[in-house]
């Protein structure tokens, strides 16, 4: 039975060294995955800060386009809504 004994530890040591490696391997493929996930939360962050940027750029360039067509025909943005007044009035149209 002394063969059987010996034969029995070395199957446990190796077992014993299998699980710590599995363990070891199960760590590593957690903080793998967490790592991952803080990624995808950054890359997240960065398409919404891209996509905002992207908006107040549309935005700004609408603006500029705007301003440039209203000076452009010799109006300025601050007399403009007095202007309106005064073509209203003088079609005499209804106040909004």
């Amino acid at each position: 039975m002394s063969g059987n004994g010996v034969d029995l530890g070395a199957i446990y040591q190796l077992l014993s060294t299998v699980a710590e490696t599995v363990t070891r391997r199960d760590q590593a493929l957690e903080a793998l995955g967490r790592d991952m996930a803080e990624g995808r939360a950054e890359m997240l962050d960065v398409r919404r800060s891209m996509a905002t940027k992207a908006d107040i750029a549309e935005l700004r360039q609408t603006v500029t386009h705007y301003h440039s067509s209203v000076v452009g025909h010799g109006i300025l943005i601050s007399d403009l809504e007095a202007r309106m007044r005064r073509v209203e009035e003088h079609l005499d149209l209804p106040l909004a």
